[in-house]
């Protein structure tokens, strides 16, 4: 997830400071995909760690399992 976030500041840097030498659109394009990426990035983490506490919620203490 970071690294999207990086990627996005880089990309707004090279298309600010060096906007004669880039293609501006490719550039707000790409930024838009990776704050995509961020975002679905981070609602996955939240389904994973909602997944394992419901996981660890739903085994016995005793190391049996529930069938």
């Amino acid at each position: 997830m970071a690294e999207s976030n990086e990627t996005i500041v880089s990309l707004t840097q090279a298309k600010d400071l060096y906007s004669s030498l880039v293609d501006v659109k490719i550039c707000e394009r790409l930024m838009d995909i990776y704050d995509k990426i961020s975002r679905q990035c981070y609602n996955l983490a939240i389904a994973w760690d909602k997944f394992r506490e419901r996981k660890s919620r739903a085994q016995p203490k005793d190391g049996t399992r529930n069938e």
